[in-house]
């Protein structure tokens, strides 16, 4: 499993979160720069759903 994180505030608070994660064992991690508007900026896809309905 991959963690992303992203936020649309300042880049910093989703490397601190990383930078948590990292230390308690977790490797594959990442930072998604320029956040979900970048992302979606840059044409990629975005889903919305409820994660109650993936832990089923």
């Amino acid at each position: 499993m991959q963690i992303i994180a992203y936020c649309s505030c300042p880049r910093p608070a989703a490397d601190h979160v990383i930078m948590n994660l990292r230390k308690k064992g977790y490797t594959r991690t990442a930072v998604l720069y320029e956040g979900i508007f970048g992302w979606m900026n840059l044409g990629y896809p975005v889903m919305r759903g409820d994660v109650r309905d993936q832990a089923e």
